[in-house]
């Protein structure tokens, strides 16, 4: 599995303020008849890639997960000060819980793709990307929980949990699921991956949002 599917690093940094504001919606709305979550392919000196994410929406870019990660360590911060119980070392705490769950989250969708015998289909920075904006749904989940409490907490956990499996199931089946059809893969285990995956985002969600509020 290489790392990198572009000219390098620079590739998954290739936005626009456009492209973000045409992922936020599709994260948010991702049921959306609209999307096709299809990539654009382009030939680069005889290879085809694929076209960076300023000028194709549905290319996985590393800017968004990790501006929405950032959000999500400052949200649980603000709201342990709001609570009153913010110490200096919370933000270190913070800032590996939710390294280290974007990287178990990352190994999960790994091992679901080795269980398909996909994992060298695509690299590990654009796997990473791809669970990665669950945390915009998690930054989003505590601000709306964080504003109008416990209720409003439970409703915008749903609608987020779902908005992260649909969007995940759609992008996999795009980007993955033919793949499984020209090997000739079985593709009622691979339709069970891809549930479990989806499936995986409810939990996932409600330990990364799971705290105290202040209301």
């Amino acid at each position: 599995m290489g790392w990198l599917s572009g000219a390098g690093s620079s590739y998954h940094f290739a936005i626009s303020s456009q492209y973000v504001l045409t992922k936020v919606v599709m994260l948010l709305a991702p049921y959306l008849k609209r999307w096709s979550f299809t990539r654009q392919p382009e030939q680069v000196q005889g290879t085809q890639q694929f076209r960076p994410p300023r000028i194709d929406p549905n290319a996985p870019d590393l800017y968004i997960p990790i501006v929405a990660a950032w959000t999500y360590i400052i949200l649980l911060c603000s709201n342990a000060l709001l609570l009153q119980n913010y110490t200096p070392d919370l933000m270190y705490a913070m800032v590996w819980s939710t390294c280290s769950a974007w990287f178990a989250h990352t190994l999960l969708a790994y091992m679901l793709l080795k269980a398909m015998n996909l994992s060298t289909m695509v690299p590990w920075s654009e796997l990473g990307a791809y669970v990665g904006y669950t945390f915009l749904h998690a930054s989003l989940v505590l601000i709306v929980g964080m504003i109008g409490g416990n209720v409003a907490w439970w409703v915008s956990w749903l609608y987020g949990s779902l908005c992260s499996s649909v969007f995940l199931v759609r992008t996999m089946k795009r980007v993955i699921f033919q793949e499984a059809q020209s090997y000739g893969m079985n593709l009622t285990l691979t339709n069970y991956l891809l549930l479990a995956l989806a499936a995986f985002q409810f939990p996932f969600l409600l330990w990364c949002t799971n705290v105290q509020l202040p209301h």
